[in-house]
């Protein structure tokens, strides 16, 4: 029934939504402002599953799967705008709580356009990942886009608007470069094209770049993007206003419940007539007592779609409301596909109590009495207004409660007919006199008796009849025929039927069948086939044995059969093969006529050579005149020339197989590989990156196809190579040229294996040869041989870039350098490549999280077995462990030193790496030797001039300090000698390197008839200082990640402390890229925090603002080009001068990552 009075529920939800509509005001432009709740967003993971291997999208250097990361991504977005309080759905199936609109495995872009036009989204994203393929350092950075020429004409400039908000949100991560909104057309993207919606991409970044690649796959990075895309969304949903979308909620035609009062445990609700334009989502029943006013005790009820008319129903159930009794509130609400949710009807219910059990007709069993070894007891009509919850038996023999069984009722579904059956296995003994009581309980928990009856049970001793026993026709020449018994029963049902069947008389032949039930009359059948007995054909005795559900067991009757047989196999008219002797390297055979009166099976072809076992074959039916063949190939025989005998045989469909003919086949062939006279190289051993190898007299009767070397190095075939070797036109001769770059320049012994093919396809080793290479690059570092440097130039090359930590080694930096020298020139190796590598491996001794000061390992060299970095008890051992590791790399030559602390010496390949430039791929990286070579390269650049502690070293106070008991000025005045001397040595020193390196400063003026620099170029030269600074702080980004922006302090952009340079410099007359260069060496990038801004790195010179310490830097460099060296600290000016020769490298024409990772090692 239909109630028009409005529930209080209603009226609350009224009085929120004028609440809320109040409270948010007008949007710009005069519409109303959107709700985040009632805006639908679509979030489209691109691409699809990489686990089901449907298109992964792109692949990342790392062989990271686009579809993978989109999904990731896709799914925080989801979340991050579901919990902003949109409604969010997703193309493929995302997250928990997130509803797809794809099946489960679907990638059409046209079914994606097709469910997010039919859904009718306010706004749509997709979610991608770049890739430039074969540009590893190439493109990066995040891109947004949209689609210019979008179908839907009126959603191209909220399209754009809402690319650039977002693009707008995602660049203030500022941890990518690159970032752009950037218009497409439908031909790069067919989903934006075909939207009707805002409709963005999100490229969050490049897979082939591996600084994005780390960015993109970074879970936290993940979800920062992932903020600021809802940030995007969010800003431009304030600042845009959306096409209007449907806000008005279904109707209905009216709301009823079952009928009322009722004492039931259960009523219905139903709503009829919903309808709505957009369509209807869902319908949900609001159930309560009436006077409840605690909104926590109202019952929420999905409705269900009831399918016709617009109708949708709910079950409020008994166990959902405490007590049950008392008059309910039913209201109808309804929601469309536009999320308008809105009240539809309300009604009600009365419910009433009940404590009255079940009533029944009649209790009554089956027959009685009985020999059966089961009897059941049923009751009828059973009934009650709360509907029945169960019934039961209780069934005792001879009056005698305590043989009572329980049996719970099974409902036999009309009349409130329920039944139980008692079984012999229940009660022992089973014959007597038995009452059977029935029992019921209603909904309400209310049980009574509904009645009683009783059955007598007798014993049984008889086994089942039957009424005939019988076989299909006979007799028969079938493969199998049946036996069939009808009219089987027995007052105790009838167990199981089974069948003795034997041949002739003769029981030994017994074969039993069990019968299968066929269904009606009592009626059981057995299948008798022709494999159960050999030989088939003869006289059958067929007998029916059955079991009663008493155990009792007779014979039912018997039947008979006779078999009459087939034993004769196929016959055919002739065999034949293809025109003999043949030298082709197939031939067939073929026989016709093949025939059988059962029908033929299969036909086999048996082929072998004389001497040889055969070779069976399966005939193939050529469709006519019972024609089958076959095909030898030669590949079947080895050798193939012969004469072959072929031989056929037949089988027919009773399984009698005989030959049906034989012929033969003389087969001339050829199966001997080319042969050779020689296989030379050029003169062994050799010092050149390559040789020739050759092989002379290669000849074959049919010719040769073609001609191989197979070529591996010190024996190991895991490095194999093969060369096509080419005719050389004399004599047979076929030559190859082997480089050595192909075996990574490996020094060692090499074989050479040389394989031809004759056009018969026999192939064969000619012969081997060997070649030894000793190849050394001329122009790359050696690194056994003299020194090419000196001690002072390694101790000035490490000073420039670190402070030696003395306590630590409890030794000066010139004594450590010393024992370099001296470990290193025993061995034969240049002290300078093992300093070097020693300065790159441990950061000059400042170490990382893996090798640790303490363990005295200088080189990163592990244990034997590879599982930790070794230890060494001093510094000379480590130094020692490093030494040998370089020659055993470089050299063949055996260890010097006796004593071998080098833990992995027998597991490298002696001589394989004689250069600097050969470790890399070795050593390290593939880029290892080559950043050593520059390393090596900026040490020569050092001063060879010594200093005062290493021409006068300091002794070891420790060492000469007297006893705990001396006096201690004496050891203080000892001390103080000491530092006067290094004083007058430095001042002895100091002149040379300022004379030295005066000439070298000038280069930091600009050239005096320079013109000025455009607009256009210093905006250039600004953009490029940009890059060298972005570069810079992305080379070790692992710093502070600030992504190549400028410290918040500086309030400025790169660009713009770029052009402050430029104004700086040419106001000075200096050259820019030098002030800006050597300032990111002073203060590594603006990563040194100071108490102000110090660009040119002396101490005392910081300055209020970055303007004035850029002019500050400007100065003394042009100072410094005029001549002033005075007061100038060492490093400092070591430093600077490592600096001009990098920004020569940057004016060649270097890129910016190169110039700024040498800047920061600097």
């Amino acid at each position: 029934m239909l109630v028009k009075r409005k529930s209080w529920i209603v009226l609350c939800l009224v009085l929120t939504l004028v609440a809320v509509a109040a409270i948010a005001g007008l949007a710009p432009g005069g519409q109303a402002a959107r709700a985040a709740d009632n805006i639908v967003i679509v979030v489209d993971p691109g691409h699809g599953y990489s686990d089901r291997g449907v298109d992964s999208g792109a692949i990342g250097i790392d062989g990271t799967q686009e579809a993978d990361l989109n999904r990731q991504l896709g799914a925080k977005i989801a979340n991050q705008l579901k919990s902003a309080g949109y409604t969010v759905y997703s193309t493929l199936p995302l997250a928990d709580g997130i509803p797809n609109l794809l099946p489960n495995g679907t990638v059409s872009l046209e079914t994606r356009k097709n469910k997010v036009n039919e859904l009718g989204p306010d706004l749509f994203i997709s979610v991608h990942h770049d890739a430039a393929p074969g540009r590893a350092a190439g493109p990066r950075g995040t891109s947004v886009l949209y689609a210019t020429d979008q179908l839907a004409e009126a959603m191209r400039p909220l399209s754009k608007a809402m690319a650039t908000s977002v693009y707008q949100s995602v660049a203030s991560l500022g941890y990518t470069v690159g970032n752009r909104a950037q218009p497409v057309t439908h031909a790069d993207a067919t989903v934006l094209y075909r939207t009707n919606a805002p409709a963005i991409t999100l490229e969050a970044g490049f897979l082939t770049n591996a600084q994005d690649l780390a960015q993109v796959k970074d879970p936290a990075k993940q979800t920062e993007m992932a903020a600021k895309v809802v940030e995007g969304i969010r800003n431009f949903v304030a600042a845009n206003p959306l096409p209007n979308r449907d806000a008005t909620p279904p109707t209905a035609s009216m709301i009823y419940t079952s009928e009322s009062p009722t004492s039931a445990p259960h009523f219905n609700g139903e709503v009829s007539g919903v309808t709505d334009p957009s369509g209807v989502a869902g319908v949900r029943f609001a159930v309560y007592r009436e006077g409840n006013t605690d909104p926590n005790k109202v019952k929420w009820y999905d409705g269900v779609d009831l399918g016709s008319d617009g109708r949708w129903g709910m079950l409020a159930q008994e166990a959902d409301f405490t007590p049950w009794a008392g008059t309910y509130i039913i209201e109808a609400y309804a929601t469309d596909t536009k999320n308008n949710t809105g009240a539809i009807g309300v009604t009600s219910m009365v419910v009433q109590g009940d404590a009255s059990p079940p009533t029944a007709t009649s209790v009554y069993t089956s027959a009685s009495p009985t020999s059966a070894s089961n009897f059941n007891g049923e009751v009828s009509g059973v009934t009650d207004p709360s509907g029945v919850r169960n019934v039961y038996f209780h069934v005792y023999r001879n009056g005698d409660r305590n043989t009572t069984k329980r049996y719970d009722g099974v409902y036999l579904g009309n009349n409130g007919r329920w039944g139980m059956l008692a079984q012999e296995a229940d009660f022992a003994p089973w014959a007597g006199s038995y009452t059977i009581e029935a029992y019921a309980t209603d909904n309400k928990g209310n049980t009574g008796s509904l009645g009683a009856a009783s059955m007598v049970v007798q014993g049984d001793a008889s086994p089942p009849t039957a009424t005939s026993v019988y076989t299909s026709a006979s007799p028969t020449s079938a493969s199998n025929f049946n036996g069939e018994v009808s009219g089987v029963t027995d007052p105790s049902g009838v167990r199981n039927v089974y069948f003795h069947v034997y041949r002739n008389g003769d029981r030994n032949t017994t074969k039993r069948y069990d019968g299968v039930y066929l269904g009606n009359n009592g009626r059981w059948g057995m299948l008798a086939q022709e494999a159960d007995f050999a030989p088939w054909a003869g006289n059958y005795t067929i007998e029916a044995y059955a079991t009663d559900n008493k155990g009792n067991t007779g014979l039912l009757g018997a039947a008979s059969m006779i078999v009459q047989g087939d034993a004769s196999p196929p016959t055919a008219t002739s065999v034949y093969t293809s025109a003999s002797p043949t030298s082709a390297s197939h031939f067939n055979g073929e026989v016709s006529g093949v025939t059988d009166p059962s029908g033929v099976a299969g036909v086999r072809f048996a082929v072998y050579r004389e001497g040889s076992s055969p070779v069976w074959y399966d005939g193939v039916y050529l469709g006519d005149n019972g024609r089958w063949g076959m095909l030898a190939r030669e590949t079947d025989f080895t050798p193939w020339a012969g004469n072959y005998t072929i031989e056929v045989y037949a089988t027919d469909a009773k399984g009698n197989t005989g030959a049906i003919g034989v012929t033969s086949m003389i087969v001339q062939g050829d199966a001997s590989p080319p042969t050779a006279t020689s296989v030379y190289t050029s003169a062994s051993p050799t010092t050149t990156s390559s040789f020739n190898v050759e092989v002379s007299g290669v000849r074959d009767e049919n010719g040769i196809a073609g001609m191989q070397y197979a070529v591996y190095v010190n024996g190991d075939q895991s490095t194999l190579k093969l060369y096509d070797g080419v005719y050389l036109g004399d004599n047979g001769r076929y030559g190859a040229v082997v480089q050595t770059a192909d075996f990574n320049n490996w020094n060692g012994t090499y074989t050479i294996d040389a394989y031809a093919t004759d056009n018969k396809g026999n192939r064969g080793l000619l012969g081997s040869a060997s070649m030894i290479v000793q190849y050394t690059d001329p122009a790359e570092y050696k690194i056994m041989g003299t020194p090419e440097s000196t001690q002072a130039q390694l101790v000035n090359y490490y000073k420039k870039s670190a402070t030696f930590p003395q306590s630590v080694y409890g030794m000066t930096l010139e004594q450590f350098v010393e024992i370099y020298w001296q470990e290193a020139t025993f061995e034969g190796v240049k002290p300078e490549v093992a300093f070097i590598q020693m300065c790159n491996e441990t950061g000059f001794l400042r170490y990382g999280a893996q090798v640790t000061p303490e363990q005295l390992n200088f080189c990163g060299l592990k244990t034997r077995d590879g599982s930790v970095f070794a230890s060494f008890p001093d510094v000379r051992t480590g130094v020692a462990a490093q030494v040998q590791h370089l020659k055993c790399y470089a050299s063949t030559e055996p260890l010097v030193n006796s004593n071998n602390v080098d833990p992995r010496w027998p597991l490298v390949a002696r001589g394989c790496a004689p250069t600097v430039e050969s470790l890399g791929g070795r050593w390290a990286g593939a880029d290892y030797g080559i950043h050593l070579r520059n390393m090596l390269n900026a040490l020569k650049s050092v001063s060879s001039v010594a200093t005062a502690a290493l021409t006068a070293p300091l002794p070891d106070v420790a060492e000469q300090a007297p006893a705990e008991t001396a006096d201690n000025a004496v050891l203080d005045q000892e001390v103080s000698v000491l530092l006067d001397e290094q004083a007058a040595a430095n001042d002895e020193i100091l002149p040379e390197v300022k004379e030295e390196t005066a000439d070298l400063f000038k280069d930091v003026l600009a050239p005096q008839d320079a013109p000025a620099l455009s607009a256009q170029e210093s905006a250039d030269a600004a953009q490029r200082i940009a890059a060298l600074f972005r570069a810079g702080v992305e080379a070790d980004a692992a710093k502070d990640g600030s992504g190549g922006s400028l410290p918040q302090q500086y309030g400025i952009t790169a660009e713009e402390f770029a052009a402050m340079y430029i104004e700086a410099a040419a106001n000075a007359g200096i050259r820019h890229e030098i002030a800006f260069a050597q300032a990111m060496v002073e203060t590594d990038f603006l990563r040194k925090e100071t108490g102000g801004f110090n660009m040119g790195g002396l101490a005392d010179t910081e300055a209020p603002d970055v303007r004035s310490s850029i002019v500050a830097q400007a100065d003394l460099l042009k100072d410094l080009a005029a001549g002033d060296l005075a007061q100038l600290d060492e490093a400092w000016v070591q430093r600077l001068l490592a600096v001009l020769e990098i920004v020569d490298q940057w004016r060649a024409g270097a890129d910016a990552n190169t110039i700024a990772q040498a800047l920061n090692e600097v």
